[in-house]
Formats: C-alpha cells, sequence, structure tokens
C-alpha cells in the first residue's frame, strides 16, 4: 500500500499538515492541473494559428472549429482526443472537399465532426455511396443548403448528385 505524504500545501495559507499531491492539497492541486491543461490547449491553439502562410484563412478555420464544437463525432457519438491537435484536426472534414470546392474551403458552414481515428471522417471522405449512407448525411445535406450560393459559378458542374436531390 503506498502511503500518502502529508505536509503544508504551497497554495494553502493555513499552515494544517493535509495529504499532498505534487506539493498541494487536493484541491488546490487539480486548480493546479486544470490552469496548466488550459494553457497547453490554449498553446496548441496559438501554434495552430502562428504557423506560415495561412492559406486563405484555413487555418484560423480549423482553429476556430476547434474552439467552438465538442470533440464528439457526431457519426458514431465516440469521444476525440481535444488535446491531440493531430485528431481533433483530423476529425474536422469539409461537406465538399477543400481540393475541388476552393471557394468555400473556409465557408463557416462547411464541416462536419467526424472521427479521424473511429474511421468516419475517412469514410465519408472515401466516395459518395459510402457516405450517402452515413447518419450524419442528412446534417451535411442541410448544412450545404446553407452555403451552397457561396459556391463559385465554375465548381456548380462539381457538386455531387447527392446534394443536389
Amino acid at each position: 500500500m503506498i502511503k500518502p505524504k502529508y505536509g503544508e500545501c504551497l497554495d494553502c495559507t493555513d499552515g494544517i499538515l493535509r495529504p499532498l499531491i505534487a506539493k498541494r492539497c487536493q484541491s488546490h492541486y487539480w486548480q493546479y492541473r486544470n490552469s496548466i491543461t488550459k494553457k497547453v490547449k490554449d498553446l496548441d491553439i496559438e501554434k495552430t494559428i502562428k504557423q506560415p502562410n495561412p492559406t486563405t484563412n484555413l487555418v484560423l478555420w480549423y482553429a476556430e472549429i476547434m474552439k467552438r464544437e465538442e470533440p464528439i463525432c457526431w457519426e458514431c457519438h465516440k469521444k476525440i482526443n481535444k488535446y491531440d491537435t493531430t485528431a481533433w484536426h483530423g476529425s474536422i472534414a469539409h461537406i465538399l472537399p477543400k481540393s475541388i470546392f476552393p471557394s468555400i474551403k473556409s465557408h463557416p458552414m462547411n464541416y462536419l465532426i467526424l472521427g479521424m481515428y473511429c474511421g468516419c471522417h475517412g469514410q465519408f471522405d472515401s466516395n459518395w455511396l459510402f457516405a450517402s449512407r452515413m447518419k450524419v448525411i442528412g446534417v451535411a445535406k442541410v448544412r450545404f443548403n446553407e452555403f451552397k450560393d457561396s459556391i463559385s459559378s465554375a465548381e456548380l458542374r462539381r457538386i455531387p448528385e447527392i446534394f443536389l436531390t
């Protein structure tokens, strides 16, 4: 059995001996950990924003979604680790691909949260037949209707049939 350490908390001012975790009482320890976690999360977003040459605000677009949305896959409802920046960033799927529709790649409605590691993002991106069988396609169609007028005229012929019916 591990014997708990007792002592004065770094943050308490009353001088009472308490069980310690990393030289802090339990409540101060969790306050300290939460402040560190928040700083790390803010630094990750700052790193993302400060990347060189943010192409047409796409980096800021991802960062804003990462701040605003809950990290839960909209298809299978599995949690996404928001502290794993790669997984969180990779779980933001464009409804219409940014490579084919550059006019709307950073449109505020052209995204779905689909888990990278659970496979939902890959399934949606693989082909439109697979995407049409997913539960989230209804949400995609509603969101598409909100940004379809922003698609450039040169790209209109590329809109998949699934969104036109």
